[in-house]
């Protein structure tokens, strides 16, 4: 399935299904946002970003079912705009190159919940783990959550810039 940001209720009732939607390449579910995980954040956006898009849905729970985490209850969020300062402070600060993504408050059943949508990027996107940006890690998405690209892997999709780039348009 190709990737389709998720940009208002309609969309969501559409793509994800309560109690049956698992995580996927591209579906990433919170239940709450936690500003004190910033680098969590951008790993999820890195992944998206390096794989082929993808949306991180803040106030929707999982549980697992079979191994796989599915959609599972929706949570009311009462901060929309400091998860969007958040969000864009730590692409800022830990990501690079950065990227565009989109910060959407949608209202499902009356509940608030925020969807942050991101495109998936030609450059291969990294993640600094410390301030002062020795460390940088390469996630991308799998059906079953994040994992992070070997050196090797790390190369080829440099090398492969030009492919991906064909490929997305």
């Amino acid at each position: 399935m190709l990737y389709r940001p998720i940009k208002n209720q309609d969309d969501f009732k559409s793509l994800i299904h309560i109690g049956e939607t698992p995580e996927s390449i591209h579906w990433d579910y919170k239940q709450q946002f936690n500003d004190e995980k910033k680098s969590d954040i951008a790993i999820d956006l890195a992944a998206f970003a390096n794989t082929l898009g993808g949306t991180l849905l803040i106030g929707v729970s999982e549980k697992s079912i079979d191994g796989r985490k599915v959609a599972n209850n929706l949570f009311d969020i009462d901060d929309f705009e400091r998860i969007k300062k958040s969000v864009y402070t730590s692409i800022l600060d830990l990501l690079s190159p950065h990227i565009d993504v989109q910060v959407v408050p949608i209202k499902v059943e009356d509940v608030l919940i925020v969807a942050i949508n991101v495109e998936p990027s030609v450059n291969l996107v990294s993640v600094s783990q410390e301030k002062n940006r020795h460390y940088y890690c390469f996630p991308y998405r799998t059906d079953f959550g994040n994992k992070y690209m070997a050196f090797e892997e790390v190369e080829r999709r440099m090398a492969d810039n030009k492919a991906r780039a064909m490929y997305l348009k």
